[in-house]
């Protein structure tokens, strides 16, 4: 049992090292995207995909989006709560409980003048990031 949380322990720093090695890698503006100047800031990326010209625009709509949310979000819930109560001889014999929600999210913002200021191609993963921001 010992060496099952000696070997368990090894392999958590391990990960711990790993991801904080690559994760000094990324520029930082990738989970920060605020600038000064600048009201909106957002991130978009794209994964790897062998024309590179799509990843770019994929990585642009994802960033517009980003900026579409961070402007104007709409979100409606639903709360579904049904009771099923079974009784006998005026004992309860069984409760049924079922819940069910949604959330919805919807953003309806036009966006025309958002400069796209850095990019980065991670040689790792292949997954190309870029932020758009808009003054």
């Amino acid at each position: 049992m010992k060496i099952i949380k000696f070997f368990t322990f090894l392999y958590i720093i391990f990960l711990f090292l790993l991801k904080s090695a690559y994760a000094e890698n990324l520029p930082a503006w990738i989970l920060s995207p605020d600038m000064p100047d600048y009201t909106y800031c957002a991130t978009g990326s794209a994964p790897k995909n062998s024309n590179f010209s799509l990843q770019k625009k994929i990585a642009k709509m994802n960033a517009m989006s980003e900026l579409s949310k961070t402007i104007e979000i709409s979100i409606s819930n639903q709360l579904d709560i049904k009771s099923n109560v079974e009784s006998s001889n005026n004992k309860q014999v069984n409760v049924d409980k079922d819940i069910s929600s949604a959330s919805r999210q919807r953003s309806n913002a036009v966006i025309s003048n958002a400069s796209e200021l850095d990019s980065f191609l991670d040689n790792n993963t292949g997954i190309y990031y870029l932020r758009m921001c808009i003054k």
